[in-house]
């Protein structure tokens, strides 16, 4: 005779788990580099980007909502949410210094390469 627990417990999936995730990475990446080639023949047959990106974003919202049931959901400890939420903020932050870093360095180096090459911009006088 089973018991209660051995009653209750999920099949094992046919894919270990990194297995599973080596998939996702690799059908990500295949999805990602077709991306351009669906974006191109959209544009070429007339599609906008609000169009490309309302219809993109719709069929992703689809396809949560259809495999959102399939899985057990459990709730996130707040442990996890808070370390997420300070991750995602250190992110932007890095991310705003970094490109303000790149302005810096751009406005720097233009004129010292244009005064280190002698280079003559013609001026228009009005």
């Amino acid at each position: 005779m089973r018991s209660a627990v051995a009653a209750r417990r999920l099949p094992r999936p046919a894919l270990s788990r990194p297995a599973a995730g080596a998939l996702f990475c690799i059908a990500s990446g295949a999805a990602f580099g077709a991306m351009a080639v669906f974006g191109k023949l959209a544009y070429d047959a007339g599609a906008t980007v609000g169009t490309l990106l309302g219809v993109r974003f719709t069929l992703a919202a689809a396809m949560f909502w259809v495999l959102i049931p399939l899985r057990e959901i459990r709730a996130l400890p707040r442990r996890d949410i808070g370390t997420g939420l300070a991750l995602v903020v250190l992110g932007e932050k890095l991310g705003a210094i970094q490109l303000l870093g790149g302005a810096l360095v751009l406005a720097a180096v233009i004129p010292a390469t244009l005064a280190a090459t002698r280079a003559r911009i013609p001026v228009t006088q009005r």
